[in-house]
């Protein structure tokens, strides 16, 4: 670190006003790499927190897509610069579901409004009922049930892989 390096104390006095320290280096990392999952074989399931850290991912994928393969492609052939077209997936389909009316958010907070009534069983048999058919979402051959609360598994098909999440560490008390 250089002289004018600003201390963690200096910082921590003047994160509200960025011009009360002039000096101060900020590096901002964006990891677009960061989707992740536990396979079915390990002990450690899928969960409510995975689930909102692939969630993420899955934005932050769509406005990388739009933002720099997209605006190049079109700049290049604006231009007139010879290049082979780079052929990216659209995951507006998985974001549809996840955030879209009447999506996963929306089901979760549904059964989180009634209370003492609402289970996770109840919400993954809604989601399950509600997009049967969904290219996104699929349930196990094999119905995979939490010895916890008895609900059922299910697949997400993200841009970068599928998913199954296990809906057996309370959801609804989570969310």
């Amino acid at each position: 670190l250089s002289n004018n390096a600003t201390t963690s104390e200096s910082l921590r006095r003047n994160t509200d006003d960025p011009d009360d320290c002039p000096d101060r280096v900020v590096i901002g990392l964006l990891d677009l790499f960061g989707f992740e999952f536990y396979p079915v074989t390990s002990k450690r399931s899928n969960g409510f927190e995975q689930l909102l850290i692939n969630y993420a991912n899955e934005r932050l994928q769509q406005r990388f897509v739009a933002d720099v393969l997209a605006r190049a492609q079109r700049e290049l052939v604006a231009e007139g610069v010879p290049w082979t077209k780079v052929n990216y997936e659209d995951n507006s389909s998985v974001l549809r579901l996840l955030e879209g009316q009447a999506g996963l958010i929306d089901i979760l907070n549904e059964e989180c409004i009634r209370g003492i009534s609402g289970s996770d069983a109840n919400f993954v048999d809604k989601l399950l009922n509600f997009h049967k058919g969904h290219s996104q979402l699929s349930i196990p051959k094999i119905p995979i049930k939490s010895q916890n609360t008895g609900a059922l598994g299910f697949y997400i098909h993200h841009y970068a892989g599928i998913v199954l999440y296990a809906c057996d560490t309370s959801w609804v008390e989570i969310n």
